[in-house]
This record gives structure tokens, sequence and C-alpha cells, in this order.
């Protein structure tokens, strides 16, 4: 990965980032940025993670030949919108796969499902401070080897797709543009989805609405029908005895389309 290419591709005044660091390994580099109080739209790259985290303090495979990063956002928009920075990451990566010749959908909130198969090939980990968000993304380039993740997705990666391209100071290009083209149009209008089409673009890319799924929880699970997105990012699931239910946070496994 060229992390001169990067710096001066992506960096002020020639890309919208303030910095963009590269390093050969590290534990995590969401846990790298919470600690070191960057500056707004600071990014930090890592050939591989050594512990990596996934949703729920599950751990995430990081080996060498993925793509590893993570970006401090200080947005200055209200608290309760930033959860949509998880979904505005799935809405980058299904576009970078697609640019690649992968077919790509997202299953909410923002699993990547590559290909025919629709195996997982990217995990997203948001995280908070006082200030702002650490937004971490995995995508997986090179072939993987991991167990089943949550709802058995198998794990797969843009290689085992068949991908165009697979040069990762590229993909982190692509990666890093298509972040900033959604994010600064969220951020300008202070959060709102709707307003800054984000919302919409979601939307488009979700093969999770209108499925049937299971939704599991902490402490058990229901069946229904995935029907829409409220404000804030939460999934509404229409159960098996007609009730719309708010699904926060769980993990949804798609069942069968809906009729």
């Amino acid at each position: 990965m060229d992390a001169e290419q990067l710096a001066q591709r992506l960096t002020q005044p020639n890309g919208p980032y303030a910095g963009v660091t590269v390093v050969e390994s590290t534990k995590s580099t969401n846990a790298d940025l919470e600690r070191g109080r960057p500056p707004d739209r600071t990014v930090l790259i890592a050939r591989e993670q050594t512990a990596g985290e996934g949703r729920r303090t599950r751990s995430w495979s990081s080996p060498p030949g993925g793509l590893y990063v993570s970006i401090y956002y200080a947005p200055g928009v209200p608290a309760h919108r930033w959860p949509w920075l998880t979904l505005l990451a799935g809405v980058a990566l299904v576009n970078v796969a697609r640019s690649t010749g992968v077919e790509a959908v997202l299953k909410w909130p923002n699993d990547l499902l590559l290909g025919p198969g629709r195996k997982k090939g990217a995990g997203v980990l948001a995280t908070t401070t006082d200030k702002g968000v650490v937004l971490g993304i995995g995508l997986n380039v090179q072939p993987v080897q991991a167990e089943l993740g949550p709802g058995g997705l198998a794990p797969t990666s843009l290689a085992e797709e068949g991908a165009n391209e697979l040069d990762l100071t590229e993909l982190a290009t692509r990666l890093l543009l298509e972040l900033d083209k959604w994010e600064a149009p969220w951020r300008a209008a202070d959060g709102d989805p709707f307003v800054s089409g984000l919302h919409e673009e979601y939307r488009s890319h979700c093969e999770t609405l209108g499925q049937k799924v299971r939704v599991e929880l902490i402490n058990g699970s229901f069946e229904g029908t995935a029907r829409y997105l409220e404000t804030d990012g939460t999934l509404v699931v229409r159960d098996v005895e007609g009730h719309d239910r708010s699904v926060p946070a769980g993990d949804v496994v798609h069942l069968r389309t809906a009729t």
C-alpha cells in the first residue's frame, strides 16, 4: 500500500481528510484513534489487525491482504443521528465493491453481501467518544479463511468473487472518496438522512427490506417481515402477529423473500 500516494490524493488541500496514516500492524485501528484524540476526518489504515472487533465485542479476523480503515469524525450534528454513519459505511462498501465488478447488496444494518451466494465481505464497527465517532471498516480483499459469522453468513472476499481491482491503494482511495461523497452532504444537512439523500441511497441497496427475517436478540428471537427504516436507522419488522416492532440492534437473518 502506497502511503505517500494516499496522503497526496486524499488529504487537504487536495482531498477531504485531515490526515492519512498507514501502519504495518496494530491491535485495533479504532482503539488507536480513540486514544489519540485526532482532528476531525483523521484516517488510520493498517495492513493487519491483531485484535479487531466486530459488533457485540465479537472478534473480527484481520489478516494481511485485507483493507482495515478507521476514520474519526466530529461531524457537529445531533448525536442521535450519529448511528447513520454505520449505514453510510455500508453504502460506501456496496458502491466500492460494485466498482470492481462484484455483485453486492446490504443486509441491515451494514453487512456487505457479495456475489450470488450472498456471502459476507466486510465488517463495520463504530465507537463513540464525547465529541464524535470512530468508524472502523474491514474489507476482505484477498481470500479469507474464517468461521461462519452471525446468522450463518459464510465469509468471502473481492478476490474470490472475481473483482477486477485488488490493489489496496486504489481500493482505499475509492472507499475514502465514497465515504466523503455521502458523509459531506449528510453533515451539511445536520445529519438528516432524507435531506442528504442518504436514506434513499441506503434503501436502494438494502436487501433486508421486504424480506422475511428472523431477528436474534440477546434475550430471544422472533420472525417477521422487514418493512422500513425509522429516521434514526432503526429497522421496523412486522412480526407474525401483525405487530410492528422496532429493532435498534440485533442480528437479522434473511429467511425468504416476502410476497
